[in-house]
């Protein structure tokens, strides 16, 4: 799960390029047509995305790949702060812990299931009986053999007694380790990953997952979402900066993972969504509606959700919240076999809706 912390501009991410109301409204910041200069990639039914996203759909052919629109929380806080939206983001519904901590105990899934990056505790995982203290963004591939990386796991975390267990029993032979390819793989930039805190997290990610640690719930933050001034269109600004870096980072994840991604969902979320006008910095404001997006090799391409982004949505001034940012995560969690999914599900949401991110939904057993 990773998370776009400020509020990602939906409009910018999902362009909807055949509305006049689209450029009316966002003079200096809308993205323009396909077939422009920085124009959108084209994609559906009147619908194009960001042009930063062209290194992952090169990567995935644009299989795999879901986008839905509307997003947000049915019970967000009114004063539309950060801090409140992460809070009810991830929190279990009904409780004061995080809906992983939940669902890992609900699937009898320990605290070495889940890894997060930081000094703390990442808000997903609040309330994990031995998950207390932060993990760093450990590549293993940059030591020199599955020793080292042991000891690195151990070192990292030897003040920290039931976190440092969990940690050091990902790496409890070297031999499960044999398919990482030290002295190949290289850096996280020598891999194609852009040379930040987010890219070198997916990368340690990817090192993991590829050699079969028994990770089953990852949380990764990607900051820097608060457009309020400078957002950029296709050819620049703050934004743009923002989703290069997320587009190159989860396409050389998933070019990382090979074969193996057919076991990975990943889902990137943010806590609200934008304005639909710009406002007097060339930015824009705290919003309602947002986009959701799912990389799974078993999900259905193109938008799903209520297609309310043009016409007398975008005249209204902010999105509404048309589906629930919960029952996307619990849609995927169902395709992976998860059970106990009221962790997620806010009140009166009992079942899952159906968006149809899958054409069937084959359940595996999550603790395999």
């Amino acid at each position: 799960m990773i998370t776009l912390v400020g509020g990602v501009d939906a409009l910018s991410v999902v362009v909807p390029h055949d509305d006049p109301d689209y450029y009316r409204l966002r003079p200096s910041i809308a993205i323009q047509p396909p077939g422009e200069p920085n124009g959108a990639i084209p994609y559906v039914d009147g619908f194009g995305l960001h042009p930063a996203f062209a290194p992952l759909i090169n990567e995935t052919g644009g299989e795999g790949l879901a986008f839905v629109k509307g997003v947000g929380l049915v019970d967000a806080p009114r004063s539309r702060s950060h801090r409140a939206s992460l809070d009810g983001l991830h929190r279990s519904r009904g409780e004061k812990q995080g809906f992983g901590a939940t669902l890992l105990a609900g699937n009898e899934l320990s605290a070495s299931s889940a890894w997060w990056f930081g000094s703390d505790s990442h808000r997903l995982f609040r309330g994990l009986p031995g998950g207390v203290g932060g993990r760093p963004a450990l590549v293993l591939s940059t030591y020199q053999d599955a020793s080292a990386a042991h000891r690195a796991l151990g070192v990292a975390f030897e003040e920290d007694g039931p976190v440092a267990a969990a940690a050091r029993a990902t790496l409890t032979a070297s031999a499960r380790w044999s398919g990482v390819g030290w002295n190949a793989t290289g850096t996280p930039s020598d891999r194609g990953y852009p040379p930040t805190d987010f890219g070198e997290s997916l990368a340690g990610i990817a090192d993991m997952l590829r050699s079969g640690d028994g990770l089953h719930v990852v949380a990764v933050d990607q900051e820097g979402y608060d457009t309020h001034r400078h957002q950029g269109d296709g050819s620049g600004g703050v934004l743009a900066v923002r989703l290069d870096e997320l587009a190159r980072g989860l396409s050389s994840f998933w070019s990382d993972l090979g074969s193996g991604a057919d076991a990975v969902s990943v889902v990137v979320v943010s806590e609200f969504g934008r304005t639909v006008h710009e406002n007097r910095r060339g930015g824009t404001n705290h919003g309602r509606g947002g986009v959701a997006m799912v990389l799974d090799r078993a999900v259905r391409p193109g938008i799903h959700g209520d297609q309310a982004s043009r016409g007398d949505a975008l005249r209204r001034g902010a999105l509404p919240v048309t589906t629930s940012v919960h029952q996307i995560l619990a849609e995927v969690f169902e395709r992976r076999g998860w059970s106990n999914l009221e962790g997620i599900l806010a009140a009166g949401e009992q079942r899952i809706s159906g968006l149809g991110l899958y054409s069937s939904i084959a359940r595996v057993d999550p603790g395999g």
